[in-house]
Order: structure tokens, then sequence, then C-alpha cells
């Protein structure tokens, strides 16, 4: 099985570090799969070689030139929601970190680079190619093919604008195809989200292509009303040949050549245990995203939450201090007392997690708590001993609570993010490597000093 890898960096020292130490851990961890490493020496190159060829991760620098990484991150985020991407920065200003995680990035990693927490980043990512077999990349959008799509640019419709803006687009990257087989079927596509705006639903248009057809899928159909749009089609004489639905999408087929006959699989009607089971397993791959494909508004969650989750934050700058409080505790405690310091800790860190237990939408945050606070408290005494090591382990819990402060206030208190899930990724990722790090045996061989000073150098 292949596995590919994009690395953007402008210095072509640091960049060739990089792809030896990615070298290294598939050698050494993954020896089954067969790595593929791009590079780019900027964030336009970046651009064009995840729109050329998906890849499993990307790994971006920041500051870059021509583009920089946060642009191109967010290009690439238009047509491949699900790659993990993880940036370096030297950035590390509270603002400027959240501009980078709003950008799309998986996760982050701050220059000079730590040896130990990026080898881990880069596993978190792999193990969970191998653990899910990507599973959430297994199934395509559209209804008509079976074929995967990881690539696709999608395109959000809240106003007339947007439909013209992807008649253009598809226009201008179809000169080939004669104007009145694509006028035909554009005009079907334009009138039914002509329709659906009317009705008040802003949905997506979803563009998938492999080298005989196009799939255009529009979202949203579960808010119209039983049997609506198939009167819709019915009445504007839609081709259903060239079309496949269910109650939640609908996929457009354009096919690339214009004299071929077109064949749709047939789908026989779903009993009821079926749609359940369908459902049931869309929904678990869908919880194994790194990213939610829906952006949701703080101001559009604190309008659907029960009030009573404001009321239990009104503590909640008091729950941090202790949280933090806790952690010099931990730092300096003595025999005996290291392990009660580290149950507190644990039970203080698990106290948050009813922000998200009782709401669905957070999921990825959910899982990422509980494995956590497991993780604390089955922590063996061996390992944080050692001074050294405990500081290690606080230092790192420390960035989990200033990022789960950040994300708190942003959220539930003054909502001012316009995606609730840009946090999703990165703090579960952060859970994980601090997982990797200290369950990790002991007598794992590591990269030579001299990448480590290369490392630290840059």
């Amino acid at each position: 099985m292949q596995f590919k890898i994009l690395i953007a960096e402008d210095e072509q020292e640091f960049r060739d570090i990089l792809v030896s130490i990615v070298e290294m851990i598939f050698v050494k961890y993954y020896p089954s799969l067969e790595l593929l490493i791009s590079v780019a020496g900027n964030g336009q190159e970046e651009l064009s070689i995840a729109q050329e060829e998906s890849q499993d991760i990307i790994i971006t620098d920041i500051n870059m030139p021509v583009m920089d990484g946060k642009e191109a991150v967010h290009k690439i985020r238009l047509f491949d929601k699900s790659v993990p991407i993880l940036a370096l920065t030297a950035l590390t200003d509270v603002k400027d970190v959240d501009e980078i995680i709003q950008s799309g990035v998986s996760n982050y990693a701050v220059k000079p680079l730590n040896k130990k927490i990026f080898i881990a980043q880069i596993q978190s990512y792999v193990n969970l190619f191998v653990k899910s077999g990507f599973l959430y990349n297994r199934k395509a959008i559209n209804r008509i093919s079976k074929q995967v799509f990881k690539r696709k640019i999608i395109f959000d419709i809240d106003c007339i604008e947007n439909i013209e803006e992807f008649w253009e687009y598809f226009l201008e990257n179809n000169s080939k195809l004669s104007n009145d087989y694509i006028q035909d079927i554009l005009q079907s596509i334009y009138n039914f989200e002509l329709w659906m705006l009317k009705k008040g639903i802003l949905n997506e248009i979803i563009l998938e292509e492999n080298e005989e057809n196009y799939y255009v899928t529009i979202s949203k159909l579960e808010q119209l009303k039983e049997g609506e749009y198939n009167e819709y089609l019915s009445l504007n004489k839609i081709d259903m040949e060239s079309i496949k639905k269910d109650t939640n999408l609908i996929t457009f087929l354009v096919s690339k050549n214009e004299d071929k006959e077109i064949e749709v699989e047939v789908i026989q009607e779903e009993t009821p245990i079926e749609q359940l089971e369908r459902e049931l397993e869309e929904a678990r791959e869908l919880d194994l995203r790194y990213t939610t494909h829906e952006k949701v508004s703080a101001q559009e969650l604190s309008d659907e939450l029960d009030p009573s989750i404001e009321d239990k934050l009104e503590n909640f700058e008091e729950d941090i201090d202790l949280l933090r409080l806790s952690l010099y505790d931990l730092e300096d405690a003595q025999g005996e007392d290291i392990q009660k310091s580290l149950l507190y800790v644990a039970k203080l860190f698990g106290n948050f997690n009813y922000l998200v237990e009782n709401i669905g939408l957070f999921n990825v945050i959910n899982r990422a708590f509980k494995s956590f606070v497991s993780f604390l408290e089955n922590l063996e005494d061996a390992i944080i001993v050692e001074q050294d090591k405990r500081i290690l382990l606080v230092t790192f819990i420390r960035g989990l609570v200033d990022d789960l402060e950040q994300w708190i206030v942003n959220v539930f208190l003054e909502h001012t993010t316009s995606d609730i899930h840009y946090f999703d990724a990165s703090f579960a990722e952060n859970c994980l490597m601090i997982e990797k790090i200290f369950l990790a045996d002991d007598d794992e061989e590591d990269i030579s000093d001299e990448d480590d000073d290369s490392l630290e150098f840059f």
C-alpha cells in the first residue's frame, strides 16, 4: 500500500532533514508501506502538487515565498477536506497560532522542532491510517460511482452568485465538451439549485471526477419534505437516467465522452433495517474524519445549546486556575504524592468533558478527553518518577490547558469562531502525541544526534 507525503519548506537544508527523518520513520516502523515523498519550495508549488495528486499527509512551513503556508492550506481545504496537514511555524503568539489553526491545519509544531514530538505527530497520523484502513475515505460522496474521490472541489451555495460561480468554473474547465451537452446538464443543476435557494435551503455542490465522468452532487436534500424533490424532477423533465439520489444527496452524472452510453447503477429500495445499518456505517466513517465537512459557527451552536451549559461555565476560570495549580503540585511531588497528584490532575482535566460529552457535534474531542484521562490514570509510577520526565509531561499538559481555555472562550463564551471544529483535530492529535511519547519503549532507537542538532538549529 502506498503512503504519500508532501513536504513544503523553502529552506533546502531543513527540507532535506525533514525528508530523511520521515524516511527513517517509515523504514523503522512501517516497512510494509511504500513511501512516496513530494517536496515543494513554496506555497504555490505545494498547492499545485496537492491538486495534481492526493496526499496522505502534508507537512508545510507557514512562512514561505510566493504563497505562504496559510493561504496554501486554505486553498487545499477547498478540494481536500480530510488530508492531515501538519504546519511548521516559528510563531508562538496566541493570535498567530489561532490564525494558523483556522486556516485548516490538523495540527502544528513550533520551530525549533522537538525531535520526539515531531516523530510522534507523524506516527499518530500514520497509525490512524493503518488502524482505520482509511475507512473514512473509502466511500464516495456521490451516489453513482463506487470510486473513492479524495480530492473534491466544494462550492458553498448560499446565493445565486455561488451557483453562477460553479457554472463558470465548469465551463472554463470543460471547453472541449459541446456547449449544448454541457448547457443542458448545467441548466438542470442551476434550476435545481435555484429551486432549493428559493426554499431557503443553503447547501453545497461537490464536484468529483475520474477519467470518464464528472459527478456533481448536491447536499441537504433531507431539509425538503418527503417526495418534494421527486415531484420537482418529474415536473421539470430532468433526465432520470443521468442522476442517482437518496434522502440526503442527489448526484448528476456528466460523461466526458458524449457518445458513450451512460450506465447508472440500479439500487433496490432499502428496507428500514438496511437504511439504519447504512446510516450507522456512514456515521462511523464520518466520525473518523480529521475535519468536519459542514462548518458550524459558535453563534449557531449557542442558539441551539441548553442554557445550562453556559451556566456551568460561570466558574470556568477558577476551574482552569485550579488545574494549573495542580500541575505545579505534580511537578514538585515526591514519593507517594506523585501518584496522588497525577490522579487529581486527571480528575480535574476530565471534569471539562461535560462540555462535549452530551453534545453530539464533538465526538472527536470527547474521545480524546476520555482516552487522555485514562492514560493519566494508568500511567505507571516508573515512567514519571524521574523529575525530568514528569516536568516534560506537565509542560505538555499545560499546553493542552492553554488550548482548552482558548477554545472554551472562543466557542462557548464569546462565540467568535466561525467553525466550532477548528480545535478538534489539533486537540486530539496533541493528546495522542503525549500518550505516544510516554508510552514508547525506553529502549527504542533514536535519530542520530546529528539530525537532532539540525532540527534544533532550525
